[in-house]
Parts: C-alpha cells; structure tokens; sequence
C-alpha cells in the first residue's frame, strides 16, 4: 500500500509539474525562504549543497547564496524536467545539477 501511495504521489507531480511554478510559488513561499536562508547563512560558503526533494529547483537557484553548488534531487521527472528546463538558459546552468531519485519509505 505504501508504495501505491508513494507511486500517486510521484505520477501527482509529474502531472502538475507544468503548472507548478505559477500555482505554489507565491510571497509566502518566498518569505518563508528568506527566513530558512537567514538561519542557515553562516557567512561561509560551502563547496556543495543537496536540495532533496528540489521540485523546480526554485530553493536550489537559492542555495547558491551559500555554497558553490547544489545538486536538487526529486522523485518526480516532471519536476527534474521542468527545473532543468529552468536553468538550463541562465547563468546558474554549470552550478545547478538535477537527478531523479526513488522516494523513501
């Protein structure tokens, strides 16, 4: 049962990934990411970052204030697909990597 909950999950996202930037990531969103980067900004870089569960990959566009580079990880091919289509145009292309990876249990 856990795996056809994990599997609708997944086929969930893939189906909304196209929508996805202009229906979850609002303000609140973006507030509440400030707020996680001001605990977390050491004034350090670091050399790597792991964003699990990347979705667009909007939080890892992100995490480079804070290290040099981030590999975003997601379950979903529509969200890996729609957060390399993302960057694959800008300036972050060779910073920013994206896999899909098997969900957990």
């Amino acid at each position: 049962m856990e795996e056809e909950r994990q599997r609708a999950v997944v086929e969930q996202f893939d189906r909304d990934s196209d929508h996805y930037l202009s229906k979850h990531v609002r303000a609140e969103t973006t507030r509440e990411k400030m707020r996680l980067f001001d605990l977390a900004d050491t004034g350090e870089r670091c050399s790597r970052a792991l964003d699990l569960g990347c979705s667009p990959g909007t939080m890892s566009e992100d995490l480079l204030r804070i290290s040099e580079e981030v590999w975003g990880v997601d379950s979903s091919e529509g969200m890996v697909s729609l957060a390399t289509r993302r960057i694959n145009e800008t300036r972050f292309r060779n910073s920013l990597h994206f896999e899909v990876g098997p969900p957990r249990n």
